[in-house]
């Protein structure tokens, strides 16, 4: 192994910038990520970049599997709705369908794929 290799790198350890709760989804930067644990605003907290999760959807548009799928942090939500300043583009791909009325929805993140909507 490359004497410089530092870890897989699926699992990020940041301090958080504001509170968090295990499993809800938040950005850091142009990377969607699920903490693993809730801690309050300023702890360190170790957030899952890569995998797919049960995550929360807005409603109003359907996915297909295999579909790119957008991150919208004000909402903590995953959606192809029109893009609002600070959404992250192509941040997920559904792994399963959901239908428009959903709340929720599998999605693997694309960690190195989103890019921030100015």
């Amino acid at each position: 192994m490359a004497n410089n290799f530092l870890q897989p790198g699926d699992t990020l350890d940041i301090v958080a910038a504001a509170n968090l709760t295990s499993g809800t989804p938040i950005a850091v930067g142009a990377l969607a990520a699920v903490p693993l644990s809730t801690v309050l605003s300023g702890q360190p907290c170790a957030v899952r970049v890569q995998g797919v999760f049960q995550v929360p959807k807005a409603a109003g548009t359907a996915f297909t599997v295999g579909q790119r799928v957008n991150f919208r942090p004000g909402s903590n939500a995953f959606t192809l709705a029109t893009p609002a300043a600070g959404d992250l583009l192509g941040a997920g791909i559904a792994v399963a369908a959901a239908a428009a009325g959903d709340t929720t929805c599998q999605v693997r993140l694309s960690p190195g794929a989103a890019t921030i909507q100015p």
